[in-house]
């Protein structure tokens, strides 16, 4: 398994440490399913997947998953058909990324998990 830290300086410590502990859970229990990495971008984290480019072989990264953090809560988001950020239907706000995670593991409507 392959993952990728990239350090934030958006989120406050205490928060930043409980995300990459969360992520890090995250990347060892989806490990069966494919290689992942985690990256954190200001008050963000991007969960992407790596897979072989279909024509010419190349690995590329692809997103999967976006966790937001604003108002002292976290937000999961999907990749919709046009390629923007949508929120994921039926979940609440966090304070723990742990529970969204759990959901992009699950995930029970089929938008992170497409093949």
């Amino acid at each position: 398994m392959e993952t990728s830290l990239v350090v934030s300086d958006g989120l406050p410590e205490f928060v930043h440490r409980q995300a990459q502990v969360a992520l890090g859970r995250f990347l060892q229990e989806s490990s069966s399913a494919g290689t992942f990495r985690g990256r954190f971008q200001k008050t963000a984290l991007l969960i992407q997947e790596q897979q072989p480019h279909p024509i010419t072989g190349e690995t590329v990264l692809l997103p999967m998953a976006l966790l937001h953090w604003r108002d002292a809560t976290w937000r999961l988001y999907f990749r919709g058909s046009r390629g923007r950020w949508q929120r994921y239907p039926g979940t609440e706000p966090s304070v723990s990324p742990t529970p969204l995670l759990n959901q992009v593991y699950r995930d029970e409507l089929c938008l992170f998990w497409r093949q």
